[in-house]
C-alpha cells in the first residue's frame, strides 16, 4: 500500500516472511548482492490467503437432498483478487452427530456465479434419516494462482424420512397395542375365572370341613351318652 515496508536480509535461498495479513496483497522486490554489490531488482506480487467463509446455512432438505446458503458476498477481497468457486466437503456422521464416519466423505464444486450475492449450493444423492456434517472453503484467484482458504466451521443436517416409513410406524404400533391389550384382557380373563374356581374350592373345603367337624361333635356327644 506504499506505507507499510520491510526488509529482510538472508544469506539462504529461501526467507520467511511472517505477522502478514490475510487477504491481502503484497509486492516483492528481490535484490542479490554479492561480495557487498547488488545486481539486477526483481519484482514479483503475491497474496495471501483470505479467512474462511461463514458456515454454510440450510435452506431446505428433502430425504434424499439438501440445499444450502454461503454468504461469500461478506467477504471482502482486496482488488485483483477474485472469487473462483466454493468447495462444499459433506461427510456422513454417527447418530449423535459427534464422530464423522470414516470413508464417507464427499466433495461438490461450484462455479462462483457472483462476487457480490450469496451462492446457493444443491447436494443430492444422499440417504434418509442420515446426519451429515458440511463444511466449504472458497477457491480465490490471485496473481494469476488459485488458492484456498481453510475450511469452515460445520454445519449439521439430518436429511428427513420418508412419509411412508412414519405411518407404517404408527401401523405396527397401533396394531401392537391393540394385540397387547387383547392378550391383557384374555389374561384378566383366565386370572378372574382361575380366582373364581379356587374360592369355590375353598367354599367347599371350607362346608366339607364345618360338617365334618359337626358329624365329630355328634359322635363325641353320643359317646358321651353311652358312657353315662
Amino acid at each position: 500500500n506504499g506505507e507499510a515496508k520491510r526488509q529482510v536480509e538472508t544469506s539462504a535461498l529461501t526467507a520467511t516472511l511472517d505477522q502478514l495479513e490475510q487477504a491481502t496483497y503484497y509486492d516483492f522486490t528481490i535484490q542479490p548482492f554479492y561480495e557487498g554489490v547488488g545486481s539486477e531488482k526483481a519484482k514479483i506480487a503475491f497474496a495471501t490467503v483470505p479467512y474462511p467463509p461463514d458456515v454454510p446455512l440450510l435452506e431446505s432438505r428433502t430425504t434424499s437432498s439438501m440445499e444450502l446458503i454461503v454468504y461469500i458476498d461478506r467477504m471482502r477481497l482486496p482488488e485483483g483478487m477474485t472469487k473462483d468457486a466454493l468447495l462444499i466437503k459433506y461427510y456422513k456422521m454417527n447418530s449423535k452427530g459427534s464422530e464423522q464416519l470414516y470413508g464417507t466423505e464427499k466433495a461438490v464444486t461450484v462455479a462462483v456465479s457472483s462476487q457480490t450475492a450469496a451462492q446457493v449450493v444443491s447436494i443430492k444423492g444422499l440417504d434418509s434419516g442420515s446426519k451429515y456434517g458440511v463444511r466449504c472453503t472458497l477457491r480465490v484467484r490471485a496473481a494469476g494462482k488459485l488458492f484456498e482458504t481453510d475450511l469452515s466451521e460445520a454445519l449439521i443436517v439430518t436429511t428427513e424420512l420418508p412419509s411412508g416409513d412414519f405411518d407404517q410406524v404408527d401401523q405396527d404400533v397401533t396394531a401392537y397395542i391393540a394385540s397387547s391389550t387383547s392378550a391383557i384382557s384374555n389374561l384378566e380373563t383366565k386370572t378372574n375365572s382361575v380366582t373364581s374356581a379356587v374360592n369355590d374350592f375353598s367354599n367347599t373345603v371350607t362346608q366339607k370341613v364345618g360338617e365334618l367337624n359337626t358329624k365329630i361333635a355328634q359322635v363325641e356327644t353320643s359317646s358321651d351318652l353311652v358312657m353315662s
